[in-house]
C-alpha cells in the first residue's frame, strides 16, 4: 500500500502556491531559478517540471473553462483545416470571393 502524505503544518503553504507567488513577483525568472527559490523557501526539493506544470495551469484556465462549457476546438480537426485550405485555393484560382460565389451559385443551380 502507498504511504499517506504527511499533513501540512498550520500556516504552511503548498509548493504550488509558493511557485505561483515567486512567478507573480518575478515573471522573468527561468523555471530552474524558480525551482531553486521554491526549494529554499519550502525546504523541500522542487522539480523544474512542477514549475512548468504550475505555470501552464495558470495560463490555461480560460481555455479549460471554454472547453468545459462546450465550445468546440477547431484547431485539431485536420479535415476542416484541409477543407479551408482547398477553399482558399479555389478563391485564389477564381480571382475573388465574389467570383467564387458566382461559380458556386452556378454549380448549385445545375444540381
Amino acid at each position: 500500500m502507498a504511504k499517506k502524505k504527511a499533513a501540512r503544518k498550520e500556516g504552511e503553504k503548498s509548493i504550488s502556491a509558493t511557485i505561483r507567488e515567486i512567478v507573480a513577483a518575478n515573471p522573468n525568472l527561468k523555471a530552474k531559478e524558480v525551482a531553486e527559490q521554491a526549494s529554499k523557501t519550502t525546504g523541500k526539493k522542487v522539480a523544474v517540471n512542477l514549475v512548468y506544470l504550475v505555470k501552464s495551469g495558470t495560463k490555461n484556465k480560460a481555455t479549460k473553462k471554454a472547453k468545459a462549457s462546450g465550445m468546440k476546438s477547431v484547431g485539431n480537426d485536420s479535415k476542416l483545416a484541409a477543407a479551408i485550405i482547398r477553399g482558399m485555393k479555389f478563391v485564389e484560382a477564381s480571382g475573388s470571393i465574389q467570383e467564387a460565389r458566382k461559380i458556386l451559385d452556378l454549380l448549385e443551380s445545375a444540381q
